[in-house]
């Protein structure tokens, strides 16, 4: 069976940035569809997001390149995640408000972590 196309994943246009429609949400369409095959919940990838997003601040604290260098790389996966799990609660018919409170609460704490390691 043909997985669904990465369009089917998208929010509506008019919220999605440029960076998120040519980059984030085409590497979270591949997340998503890798997380559905493992079973994971949206949820779970949310969290899994959010450590990655925590720990990427947690490197920025370091006055050492090659620790800042892979705090970026984190975040940029965290960030990938972040739009992973609601392409795939699209994907899955499991999205809910719960989930985007959720979400919104995760991506809290990643701010925090990465502008409390930075001041």
């Amino acid at each position: 069976m043909e997985p669904p196309s990465v369009e089917a994943s998208y929010k509506a246009r008019e919220v999605e940035s440029a960076l998120d429609l040519y980059f984030y949400r085409k590497v979270g369409y591949r997340l998503a569809l890798l997380f559905a095959k493992l079973h994971m919940t949206p949820a779970q990838v949310t969290w899994c997001g959010a450590a990655l997003g925590i720990a990427a601040g947690h490197f920025y604290f370091y006055p050492d390149l090659k620790w800042n260098l892979l705090g970026m790389l984190l975040h940029v996966l965290s960030n990938a995640f972040d739009n992973a799990d609601g392409q795939l609660a699209r994907l899955t018919k499991q999205g809910s408000r719960s989930g985007r409170a959720l979400d919104g609460l995760a991506d809290n704490l990643v701010f925090i972590s990465v502008y409390a390691h930075l001041c």
